[in-house]
């Protein structure tokens, strides 16, 4: 695989500013009900997309103590899911399908509270999100009960009447899902279910008899644009302007634009391109170092914490880009994070230790004032892009535009 269509285009944050922005171009209102579980404690809410490997938030808000209600909206060009994420309590991945214009209103409580991925049904605004949800459900009962037969084959001294039995039980529950997912080809209202359904499918039927339920699906949904893929054969169809592709390249460039207006700090001063930064920075073993003796080096100082889901996400391009511009630039992330251990574990737990750790918190897990100026409006990933004298030259660029501005800078056009 190309490594560029792996690289994870992700503007990670999203101010006031943007988000009141995104809104005008929004087709999907989500009205977010929370228990007191959820909002006694800050955080952030994202809402995100995640298609193949290109991860964008559409809106985000911070839950504040009290507050039971809040408002986001999305851009879908077609029929797929959305995706809530809490920073700290509450469900980290709980995914909706929606439609373009839905309006939708949800109720997040303590039970929702899940690590993976989740769903909920019943949702008001949304009734093509139940078949999403009992789809789901099938699958997830059919697996448990074959995952519980497998397990029982694998237990020494069962006779061979048992083994048999336990499998039987594995093939029959094979048979059983596949039945399942035809008859959601053919008969389910939902184009992503369909489409999803066929994702499932592909390995467990011949070739012939899979792109024949390709064709099925295909002729119920001509428009629905995943099909339009699958029965072209893997290209997509020339894309217009209300395609996927075309409008999140359209939403990432408007965010960029805006992105690269001067910050207003907490502390009441701003910051803007052409000003420069000079800052003291304590690594992960206690000791200083100087922004400066980075100097004849392109530097991205990122903003982030442990706890911070698009944060993370964010790092594998941060450290695509300094491997593959390693003469020439280098990240100093910089971590909010109060718990220095926590800090620490995320690191080895990601894989980010190529890139240089700093620690913008003291012993009490106060955030230095150095830094409380770069973080706008208290919310991070946060980063600006510094020219080799230490000048800043662009505010909050992530993904593509990262890459981009690196390749322009360096001169290295040729770089995967």
């Amino acid at each position: 695989m190309n490594k560029k269509t792996i690289i994870i285009t992700l503007l990670a944050i999203v101010l006031l500013n943007v988000s009141a922005h995104g809104r005008n171009h929004s087709n999907v209102e989500l009205t977010i009900r929370v228990s007191p579980f959820i909002n006694d404690i800050e955080q952030m809410l994202y809402l995100y997309q995640l298609n193949g490997n290109t991860f964008s938030i559409d809106d985000s808000v911070r839950i504040e103590s009290g507050r039971d209600k809040y408002i986001v909206h999305a851009y879908v060009p077609y029929e797929t899911t959305i995706r809530l994420l809490f920073s700290k309590r509450g469900p980290q991945h709980m995914q909706i399908l929606v439609r373009p214009n839905d309006k939708i209103v949800i109720e997040i409580t303590e039970e929702d509270q899940q690590v993976g991925i989740s769903q909920k049904r019943l949702l008001k605004g949304t009734p093509h999100n139940n078949a999403f949800f009992d789809f789901w459900k099938t699958i997830y009962t059919i697996g448990d009960e074959r995952r519980e037969a497998e397990k029982a084959l694998t237990v020494s001294g069962i006779s061979a009447d048992e083994k048999d039995q336990l499998q039987a039980i594995v093939d029959s529950c094979n048979k059983m899902q596949t039945d399942f997912e035809r008859d959601i080809i053919a008969s389910s209202s939902s184009p992503y279910v369909v489409n999803t359904a066929l994702n499932l499918i592909e390995e467990n039927v011949p070739s012939e008899d899979y792109f024949g339920l390709v064709k099925t699906a295909y002729k119920r949904f001509p428009t629905y644009y995943p099909l339009q893929l699958k029965f072209s054969g893997g290209k997509w169809p020339p894309v217009d302007e209300n395609s996927l592709k075309a409008r999140q390249f359209v939403r990432s460039v408007e965010r960029a634009r805006i992105m690269q207006k001067p910050i207003e700090s907490p502390l009441g001063d701003t910051l803007s391109i052409g000003q420069k930064l000079d800052l003291t920075l304590m690594d992960s073993v206690g000791v200083e170092r100087k922004l400066h003796s980075y100097s004849g080096k392109y530097v991205l100082i990122e903003l982030w914490a442990s706890w911070c889901m698009p944060c993370i996400q964010a790092m594998p391009n941060i450290i695509y880009a300094q491997k593959k511009f390693a003469d020439n630039f280098v990240c100093c992330a910089i971590t909010i994070d109060k718990d220095a251990q926590a800090w620490k574990r995320c690191i080895e737990r990601e894989g980010l230790q190529s890139l240089r750790h700093f620690k913008g918190t003291n012993e009490t897990g106060e955030i230095y004032n150095e830094m409380k100026r770069l973080i706008s409006k208290g919310t991070i990933p946060q980063n600006y892009l510094l020219d080799c004298e230490g000048r800043i030259i662009a505010i909050n660029i992530y993904g593509e535009f990262l890459i981009n501005k690196l390749k322009e800078l360096t001169g290295h056009n040729n770089a995967d």
